[in-house]
């Protein structure tokens, strides 16, 4: 069928011949002609590898953004990885903690814990983020730092969400400026008989969902989701084994890139 054009200069109607699709003897392609009567010819292998190569470049990318953050940043030879936290990631009090347990999952890895009892992500005290991620830093020249606060702030001296996930960022900020990659772990609920318990975990839940709003979610671990009244101590706030072991997974899932 004839194509009808217009000549924009004139206004008047011409005619161009159409493209058509040709085949040749020797040839198995598609050869596609033009009003000059010259053929470009698309062999069907070249579109398949082009194809071909952009799927393995899709491959490849997702499979950079899976990978591992656990590695050598500082070129020191070793993969060094730092917890902090509060009682829940102390080694010495109780069970093992959830830091311990990723040493015995990850024994390629040196993994050194600075959790603290009492230990908060406000303000400024030997017992406070800063100083122990400071500590930490200094003594370990970590490549990544896992950070686990909020419990003591939110629960013990009553600082506001924003409050607490400001001094989350402001030690991840910390961290960044070492050289350190830093994950932040969302606050754990708390259970119990505490008449406080409901406005407790209302706080919580909002720091929570700063958290998730301001973090990259490849950078924030789930401390909270899945942990039941089971998984704590008869205080509502002390995890057991149960739970522990569940945060584990949880900091494993988020350093392998899942």
């Amino acid at each position: 069928m004839i194509q009808k054009t217009t000549d924009e200069r004139t206004r008047a109607p011409r005619y161009a011949p159409p493209l058509r699709y040709a085949r040749s003897a020797s040839y198995s392609g598609s050869a596609l002609l033009g009003a000059d009567g010259k053929s470009t010819r698309v062999h069907p292998s070249a579109v398949c590898a082009k194809a071909t190569r952009a799927i393995l470049l899709a491959l490849v990318l997702a499979t950079c953004q899976r990978q591992s953050a656990v590695v050598d940043r500082n070129g020191d030879g070793k993969v060094q990885v730092l917890c902090v936290g509060d009682s829940n990631t102390d080694p010495r009090w109780g069970q093992p903690k959830w830091c311990e347990l990723i040493r015995a999952r990850h024994p390629e890895w040196s993994v050194a814990d600075q959790g603290q009892m009492y230990a908060r992500a406000r303000g400024d005290c030997i017992l406070c983020g800063s100083a122990l991620l400071g500590s930490g830093i200094a003594k370990t020249s970590p490549d990544v730092v896992l950070i686990a606060l909020g419990t003591n702030d939110i629960a013990s001296t009553h600082d506001s969400p924003e409050a607490v996930v400001d001094a989350l960022l402001t030690l991840r900020a910390q961290a960044s400026a070492a050289g350190v990659e830093a994950f932040i772990a969302t606050v754990p609920p708390v259970y119990g008989d505490s008449p406080e318990r409901e406005h407790v975990n209302q706080q919580i839940n909002a720091a929570n969902a700063l958290l998730a709003r301001e973090l990259p979610a490849n950078r924030l671990i789930d401390f909270h989701s899945g942990m039941e009244p089971d998984d704590f101590e008869a205080d509502g706030v002390h995890i057991k084994p149960s739970g522990q072991e569940k945060r584990a997974a949880a900091a494993d899932r988020a350093l392998s890139g899942q």
